[in-house]
């Protein structure tokens, strides 16, 4: 049950988006008790006179019954409840059974569950299932169960709940039984579910990114931002000359609304970023403006390193008196690779990039 009711909880928490479009019917099946005794389910609270999570009798009879551990509340007879304490058949109290979840990005919320309960449960016990969304107000939900005193599903349109459900931070749903004593009066629940539509809007860019300042080669980082909206969870993939990049020793949070660039190289200058942001599953997909990389270094470092040192005597060197249209070592930019480009460098050796 413990497992089934993690199911639970996960698919009132599934998220999609907000107002638009409504996406495919998310379902969890059988969200069952488990199979150990006075063990409490992951995601529900109990108070008061707690009830029994039963591994007796098992749920049965209805389609795809799960058969395993029940909650069961009322005076059939002793139980060991969901603290350790044993409860005479006699005893009376009120006891409460809360889910906590939460409702955003989902709509037509409906909940599931399997019931039964003995022939004299209005005379000795009774039982109320109510929703909210602070965990205060209630409201009750309505349902039915056909069929006898055997174990089957509860009907009802109160089990849809109303718009007012939808899309909230928390949603809880309660139960609340009542025991007066006496003896053969029981309420069982077995199998509970929670249903829903996920709602999605189109992402939106609220804030495009800004081209970061011109920055020297070896600079520490560089950040680039951007904002978006529109489902609740967006997923980012930041992209370099349309490419995808990931994390690693140059880049971080190349999944996220922020981007950082550290290791900065001559590499990059005039690469063009942007950020591709997808909602709901891919069905909307958005990207930013482009954004230009502008990493400078001296005219004189000729390697790209970020100061001029031997290594930029070695390559212009290399290159002595030729012509070159272009080439890093004409640092003049005249054409040629002479006594002028020689002085430039002389002139800058040692400084580094500022």
């Amino acid at each position: 049950m413990k497992n089934q009711f993690r199911k639970c909880v996960f698919i009132a928490s599934l998220l999609c988006c907000g107002v638009i479009a409504v996406n495919a019917r998310f379902n969890v099946s059988f969200t069952n008790y488990g199979n150990v005794a006075n063990a409490n389910p992951i995601g529900w609270t109990f108070t008061g006179v707690n009830m029994n999570i039963n591994t007796v009798g098992p749920s049965v009879g209805y389609p795809n019954a799960s058969g395993g551990a029940y909650m069961r509340e009322g005076s059939n007879g002793p139980f060991t409840n969901t603290d350790g304490n044993s409860i005479v058949k006699s005893q009376k109290g009120t006891s409460t059974a809360t889910l906590q979840a939460t409702s955003l990005g989902l709509t037509n919320i409906r909940v599931f569950f399997a019931l039964q309960r003995s022939a004299t449960y209005k005379n000795r016990s009774s039982y109320i299932l109510e929703w909210s969304a602070d965990g205060i107000n209630y409201t009750p939900i309505n349902f039915k169960v056909v069929g006898g005193n055997n174990w089957n599903f509860a009907k009802g349109t109160g089990l849809t709940l109303p718009a007012t459900a939808d899309n909230q931070t928390s949603l809880f749903l309660r139960w609340t039984f009542v025991r007066n004593g006496g003896t053969r009066s029981f309420v069982k629940i077995d199998d509970f579910k929670i249903s829903a539509d996920s709602i999605c809007n189109p992402a939106i860019i609220i804030s495009q990114p800004i081209a970061p300042l011109p920055t020297c080669i070896n600079t520490d980082s560089i950040i680039i931002s951007v904002a978006a909206a529109g489902s609740v969870l967006l997923t980012y993939q930041w992209q370099i000359d349309s490419v995808d990049i990931i994390d690693g020793i140059s880049y971080s949070g190349t999944n996220t609304a922020q981007l950082i660039i550290r290791n900065l190289q001559d590499t990059l200058n005039g690469k063009m970023v942007r950020c591709v942001i997808i909602n709901c599953k891919g069905s909307f997909i958005v990207s930013t403006d482009n954004v230009q990389l502008a990493i400078y270094t001296l005219d004189s470092d000729i390697s790209k390193d970020g100061v001029v040192n031997n290594n930029d005597f070695l390559m212009l060197s290399n290159k002595w008196l030729q012509t070159c249209i272009g080439c890093d070592e004409d640092i003049t930019k005249d054409g040629v690779i002479n006594v002028n480009d020689f002085l430039l460098l002389l002139g800058d050796y040692s400084k580094t990039c500022q």
